[in-house]
Order: structure tokens, then sequence, then C-alpha cells
């Protein structure tokens, strides 16, 4: 009724975040292309789409859906660490740089300082993953992968002791 009545990207988010609460997830997809074909410059109703999408593993969809995000709003911290991590999983080296450029933006985001670590962690850099692993354990120390995580980036390390404290509180 309210997109009858008039539009705006905030009413095109509304109605899709009450579809994916009902599980209807496809309609959701459909009301932000509807509101992307509206509103093409809204960074918001992208940054949905792709997270939608990357939701239901339409990885190629997603990183579409993100690299559009990021041609509007370049600073985005989500977008960019969204992005890193499906490059990360499909093994694109761009990776890194992306993670590195959203834990610049916004290290006090535990997700955005895990990713960035264990890309690191994952590249062989064992010592630079430490501390990054640490502030995101430290951020949200509730988080068991975080926790798993920094762990193998202590035993990596040489800092087996470490990383049975950490074990040790899961």
């Amino acid at each position: 009724l309210a997109l009858n009545k008039t539009t705006s990207p905030d009413i095109y988010m509304r109605l899709a975040e009450t579809l994916q609460k009902q599980d209807q997830r496809q309609k959701a997809i459909e009301t932000l292309e509807s509101g992307k074909a509206k509103y093409p410059k809204s960074s918001q109703i992208m940054l949905a789409l792709a997270i939608s999408y990357q939701n239901l593993d339409e990885t190629s969809k997603a990183v579409e859906a993100y690299k559009s995000v990021l041609s509007i709003a370049p600073q985005n911290a989500v977008a960019l660490n969204n992005l890193a991590w499906l490059y990360h999983e499909s093994g694109d080296n761009q990776a890194l740089g992306l993670a590195q450029q959203a834990y610049d933006i916004n290290p006090e985001s535990a997700a955005i300082a895990d990713t960035y670590g264990w890309i690191l962690y994952s590249k062989g850099n064992h010592k630079e993953s430490v501390p990054v692993l640490e502030k995101a354990h430290q951020l949200a120390p509730e988080s068991n992968e975080i926790a798993l995580h920094l762990a193998d980036a202590y035993k990596a390390a040489g800092e087996e002791g470490k990383a049975k404290e950490v074990l040790k509180k899961l």
C-alpha cells in the first residue's frame, strides 16, 4: 500500500525486510530489484540486494551487486568486507586488498576484523593476522568462529599456549 501512495528507497527496504522475515526471500529480491530500477543510485538498496544474493548462495549476482554498491559508495565497509570474503572463497587475489580497505575504514567491527585477519592468515601472514584476530575476538568474545580463527593463528605463529587458552574458553 505504501508503494502505491509514494515511493522511496526506505519503503522498498522495509518491504523487502518484512518479506525476508516472512521467509519470502524471492519476493524480497524482486522488491529490491524493483527498488534498484527506480532508485539506481541507492547504495542501501544495492547493499540489501547484494546481501540477499549472498545469503542465497548466488555468488556471481552478489559480487556484481557489491561492485555496484562500491561504484556508488566506495567507502562502504560492509560491501568491501563481503566482497573480500566472496573473492577469498573463490581464490581471487583482490580479497586481501579489499579486506584491508574495509578494516582501515571500520576497525571496530568484529566481522570486518575477522575477515581481514583470516584472509591474512590464509595467505600465510600468520604473525600479521594475530593482532587483527585478537581485536576481532576482543570485539566479539562470544563468537566461537572468531575464537577458532584466533587459536589457529596463534598455533601457526608458534604461540601454542595462547591457542590453548582461547580453546579452553569455548
